[in-house]
């Protein structure tokens, strides 16, 4: 366990670990009654991103099948 704190002390992984977890207790802190959110089922804008290019592309894909 030590080799592993130290590799991630070195790494700065030990960082982005608090990082996340300091993210995640101030979503469910400030969620409002959200229990998705509560729950630690949310998006980052990134998720975001690629849901909507997704959606576009599904959107694109159906006007193609649809007679015009």
């Amino acid at each position: 366990m030590v080799l592993k704190s130290f590799f991630q002390w070195i790494t700065l992984r030990d960082y982005d670990v608090a990082k996340d977890q300091a993210t995640e207790a101030v979503v469910k802190r400030f969620s409002r009654g959200n229990t998705s959110v509560q729950n630690g089922w949310y998006m980052d804008q990134s998720k975001l991103d690629k849901l909507s290019a997704a959606g576009d592309k599904a959107v694109a894909y159906i006007q193609k099948l649809l007679p015009a």
